[in-house]
């Protein structure tokens, strides 16, 4: 084959997608700038007004590169931009008034090293519609287990899970076999002699390890949380983060909203990741409202407080949007059709395939209620304001134990965070999905507030 030949080959090859290199080496030198821009594969990696680097590795330790060369917006430019953003964020984190309380400025990290000590959580009450259900869950072994990982009736939290640290390390990496989280040592991260498979960049905090975090909900759950409270570092001194690749659109829509620089790697391909200035971020509370409240104004831009007169949310869950089989609501079209009667215009069917994220966030901001079964959709309360209705429909078995363990409760944990007012129906299926009666949802709307015995609450055991 002619010179000529092979290099058509190789442009036709090209056009196709990101180029492939198979070397660390190579990556590096790519990332250094030093290899013609023609061969990066520019794309659009996201609707974002920063830049952002995709990097995605396979599980052989090849590499996929999109550089995401995204407009900015150009209303207000560089630091001029930031500080807008900065001062509109914080009058509205104090109308939040947990935030407003506990102080938040105050505890977020603004330079390294730096440590913070957060209060104790109030675990918010757990509400259901009847007794039956209620003592269904508490006395399951799951709801224990659960209760027990997270200190729901511990007479006091254990200080590690309640302490915050940002450490930077000169030359540093980060090694393949660490899970990124709060109890990681920040020895994980320091210098060593082994060679580094990927970056060798300016200034690094890894993140990617935490697991499962390519998805929207443990994005939410496990990588925002670190990112609030260290939020003011990494913009301060323009460190890139390395995320795991997201596999859904939301979670590159939320970054773009935070206004960071990143890198994504995939966790599975067991790369040691080091930078000249590598900065520890994964010893930050797994659970605290004021992270989680922080997240939802930064990235909604909105008022955090009630809206009573929002629309009311239907999940629907199909086979065609979910991940996992299961959880559908058996009577669904009737449940639909009878709450359309009743609120008209108010209710609003939620499709995450009909939605883009941005679309998603506008709505879930200002939410008076969301009614569905348990899955991914129930993410989105992450954006949802303060008071907002959560009726949460789970399968179980007779025992009461749920399908699976910690998931059953993570929607839970979302509104407890983010003062959300919590319905739970517990249903026990002998197929894997539910049935919703109408007339239930309807009275938990009416008087959301009830004060029944059908309550677990967070009184802490002495």
């Amino acid at each position: 084959m002619s010179t000529k030949e092979k290099d058509g080959r190789r442009r036709r090859k090209h056009k196709k997608g990101a180029q492939k290199l198979k070397t660390p080496k190579e990556l590096r030198v790519l990332l250094s700038g030093k290899l013609p821009l023609a061969m990066l594969g520019m794309a659009l990696f996201a609707t974002s007004v920063n830049i952002g680097l995709g990097i995605v590795l396979s599980q052989m330790g090849t590499a996929d590169i999109e550089v995401g060369n995204v407009l900015r917006n150009q209303i207000l430019s560089g630091q001029q931009q930031q500080d807008h953003h900065h001062r509109q964020h914080e009058s509205l984190e104090m109308l939040d008034p947990y935030l407003a309380e506990h102080g938040a400025t105050s505890n977020f990290c603004t330079d390294v090293p730096c440590e913070k000590h957060y209060p104790e959580i109030d675990w918010s009450v757990m509400r259901f519609p009847s007794m039956e259900q209620r003592n269904l869950v508490a006395n399951s072994k799951h709801f224990h287990q659960f209760a027990n990982h997270v200190g729901f009736f511990a007479a006091k939290t254990d200080p590690q899970r309640l302490t915050g640290e940002t450490v930077e390390f000169d030359n540093g990496t980060f090694i393949h076999d660490i899970q990124c989280g709060y109890d990681t040592t920040h020895s994980d991260f320091g210098p060593r002699d082994d060679m580094i498979d990927l970056f060798n960049k300016d200034r690094l905090m890894p993140l990617h390890h935490v697991p499962l975090s390519f998805i929207f909900q443990h994005f939410t759950d496990g990588v925002l949380p670190k990112i609030m409270f260290q939020l003011d570092i990494i913009r301060n001194r323009n460190i890139t983060l390395v995320l795991d690749e997201p596999k859904d659109p939301i979670i590159v829509e939320m970054i773009s909203r935070l206004g960071l620089q990143y890198v994504t790697v995939s966790a599975r391909a067991r790369l040691v990741v080091g930078a000249k200035e590598m900065y520890s971020g994964c010893k930050v509370p797994p659970v605290h409202p004021i992270l989680w409240r922080r997240a939802r104004v930064l990235l909604t831009g909105k008022d955090p407080s009630p809206k009573p007169d929002g629309p009311i949310i239907l999940l629907h869950r199909s086979k065609q949007n979910a991940i996992r089989p299961g959880r559908f609501i058996d009577n669904y079209d009737e449940l639909k059709g009878a709450m359309m009667q009743r609120y008209g215009d108010r209710l609003v069917e939620y499709d995450s395939k009909q939605f883009s994220p941005a679309e998603t966030i506008d709505l879930f901001s200002s939410a008076s209620a969301i009614v569905g079964s348990h899955g991914g959709a129930f993410s989105n309360l992450i954006f949802v304001p303060i008071g907002t209705v959560i009726i949460e429909t789970v399968p179980c078995r007779p025992s009461g134990n749920t399908i699976d363990l910690f998931p059953s409760f993570i929607f839970y944990v979302f509104t407890a965070m983010l003062g959300h007012t919590y319905w739970r129906i517990q249903y026990v299926s002998s197929n894997m999905n539910v049935i919703m009666d109408p007339e239930v949802v309807f009275r938990i709307l009416d008087d959301p507030h009830a004060q029944t015995d059908a309550n677990i609450t967070s009184i802490r055991a002495t």
